[in-house]
């Protein structure tokens, strides 16, 4: 009994050494690195689980994705050499195998794979997945359309009193006016508080922001109108 169990443990050993042995001659031909790895984990994947797995859609998807899991993904960081080495790899399955796995069969699994690995690799670890052109969708997404046109409008009102106070300051004569004198103008003397005279700094860089904040606003109006 140990000698039959022992010849069992040593062939079930070697089949899963030597999974290539099970591919046909177009597979074993293969060169290109990528197609080979993923042609032959095919070729394991049918001679364990029955070639049936290519013409039924529920066994290729899971086919699909127990094959992936195991492929050296990092190896797949060029999109386009990827859609090429599956090309590859599939035209070979089909040459090994023509009865089972026919042209719109291979052409639907070729699909499955590219997407899938390409996937895989995009949320491989330690990859972020942060798409920084939705920034402007989710905060305009939490604003009704009458929300951003108000506040476009009140920024614009804003900007435009702004406005009007620095034109004024920057005419100005030099002289102030003291509330206590009933708009009588003072002798131009500094305030006591010692400051120094307004020269519009900050009136410009308030302008310039708040214009800033309204070119936001009116930004997140047209991608909500879209």
């Amino acid at each position: 009994m140990k000698k039959i169990a022992a010849c069992l443990l040593a062939l079930v050993m070697m089949a899963a050494l030597c999974v290539p042995s099970f591919a046909g001659d177009a597979v074993n031909a293969l060169t290109d690195a990528n197609a080979k790895e993923v042609a032959d984990a095919v070729v394991a994947y049918v001679a364990a689980n029955g070639e049936a797995t290519f013409t039924d859609e529920a066994a290729r998807t899971q086919m699909v994705t127990s094959v992936v899991r195991g492929l050296t993904i990092e190896n797949y960081s060029d999109e386009r050499a990827t859609e090429t080495s599956m090309e590859v790899a599939f035209i070979a399955l089909q040459a090994d195998y023509p009865e089972t796995l026919p042209a719109d069969a291979a052409a639907a699994l070729q699909a499955q794979f590219a997407e899938a690995i390409t996937k895989a690799y995009n949320s491989r670890p330690g990859v972020s997945t942060f798409d920084p052109t939705e920034i402007g969708d989710n905060i305009a997404g939490n604003f009704a359309d009458s929300d951003l046109s108000g506040l476009f409008d009140s920024l614009r009102g804003a900007v435009s009193s702004l406005g009007d106070r620095l034109q004024n300051v920057l005419r100005g004569d030099g002289t102030t006016t003291d509330p206590a004198d009933d708009g009588a103008a003072d002798d131009g003397e500094s305030p006591e508080y010692g400051g120094s005279d307004p020269t519009g700094d900050v009136g410009v860089y308030a302008v310039a922001g708040l214009a800033a904040v309204a070119a936001a606003a009116l930004v997140l109006t047209r991608k909500k109108s879209k």
